[in-house]
């Protein structure tokens, strides 16, 4: 009878952290504007939100509690822009303010009378330390590929600690449905470490996400930079800031004053490493330039902009130093184009491709290592192989 009763217990207490895991899904850190001393925590649930909620910890004393601010189904459509009901997945967003820098913070998320296992992650320091972030694209299709490299981010970070976030170029799913969202929030989800610690993503909003096309990304990701934009400046560290652009909208207008007052700031702040993401390129290996974004290239060149990174193209690509639409040692280089899961195409025969620049296809991740006077940058292959590597200098500010 005692071992009859031994065995129900098990069977409960495992059913109970079955049924609560539900509750906690694709747990992830978003970084937007201030990494430093800011962060939007965000998971996903089979159930409505039942007053969802974090204890944070810092050094292992609990110094806050912090409610969800944002808690609904996400809006689930399909092509002909027909909501579909009947698929329900739960989404929460809690942004955190007022974080030490360069500290680790833990936390345990609750919802109704469940609790989530602890978790942990980064702030982005506030000063001259040597940093890496991880700069992906495209995931789409192949979920599996998605799943591996997904699982060396985890590996490289664990083994360096110096690895603070991953900066992913858009094109998620490939279609902006819960079916397919379903499983890129999954693979993302596999950074995270076996003690709970979580890689941070910068988001950039690809086509495949759109404003037009679905409002998934804004709520996976806690609308960086607002709704209708997704444009915002990442300050990372004092010594490195990325302006983030959304290639889905128009380029001219109110984004390119945005971009061009960015830029002037970091000009201003003497910014010692100044980048741009944003997903259609403006140099492509494949396709044709994405539509008025050559308008940025002049911006770039005017501030002096360090390195633009691009996707959509599904390769690997690093272009010449490119300055008024020709090669010139103190232009611009551009890094793409997406290797996450996306099936990998094969570059064309461009100018700009031509060495010192280079391309060539597979599925691969791209490491950008911030030190005092260089960014060491390396394409790494889905098998730990190095197939690009390049130094650049820093600029005279």
């Amino acid at each position: 009878m005692k071992c009859f009763y031994q065995v129900f217990l098990l069977i409960v207490c495992l059913s109970v952290t079955l049924f609560a895991k539900d509750d906690f899904q694709n747990m992830r850190v978003v970084w937007i504007e201030k990494p430093q001393t800011e962060a939007m925590i965000i998971w996903d649930s089979d159930k409505p939100a039942e007053d969802d909620y974090v204890k944070l910890e810092l050094n292992g004393k609990e110094i806050n509690k912090v409610y969800s601010h944002f808690d609904q189904a996400y809006t689930n459509i399909d092509k002909k822009r027909n909501k579909i009901e009947g698929d329900k997945f739960y989404v929460r967003h809690i942004k955190l303010r007022g974080l030490t820098p360069d500290s680790l913070y833990s936390f345990v998320a609750h919802s109704s009378d469940h609790k989530s296992k602890k978790y942990s992650f980064k702030t982005a320091p506030n000063n001259s330390k040597d940093v890496k972030i991880i700069f992906v694209g495209d995931s789409r299709t192949r979920i599996e590929v998605a799943e591996k490299i997904s699982e060396q981010m985890r590996d490289l970070s664990k083994d360096d600690q110096s690895i603070i976030a991953t900066l992913h170029g858009g094109d998620y799913a490939n279609v902006p449905e819960l079916k397919y969202w379903k499983p890129w929030l999954s693979a993302y989800s596999r950074t995270t470490q076996k003690n709970g610690r979580l890689l941070p993503i910068i988001p950039v909003c690809g086509n495949h996400e759109s404003i037009s096309r679905s409002p998934l990304y804004g709520e996976a990701y806690g609308y960086p930079g607002g709704k209708g934009k997704y444009t915002y400046s990442c300050e990372l560290t004092p010594e490195v800031s990325i302006v983030i652009l959304n290639s889905e909208i128009s380029a001219m207008g109110d984004q390119r004053k945005f971009l061009d007052e960015t830029l002037m700031s970091y000009k201003k702040d003497k910014i010692k490493w100044q980048l741009a993401a944003y997903h259609r390129p403006i140099y492509p290996a494949v396709k044709g330039p994405g539509a008025g974004l050559t308008a940025w290239a002049p911006l770039f060149e005017k501030y002096d902009l360090d390195i633009s990174l691009e996707s959509d193209g599904h390769n690997i690509k690093r272009t010449l130093p490119i300055r008024d639409n020709k090669h010139s040692p103190d232009g611009v280089v551009y890094l793409g184009e997406g290797g996450y899961g996306a099936p990998q195409r094969t570059p064309k025969d461009k100018w700009y491709l031509k060495e010192p620049g280079m391309a060539t296809s597979g599925d691969h991740l791209m490491t950008l290592h911030f030190k005092e006077d260089t960014i060491s940058y390396e394409t790494i292959g889905i098998k730990g192989d190095v197939i690009d590597s390049y130094e650049f200098k820093a600029r005279k500010r």
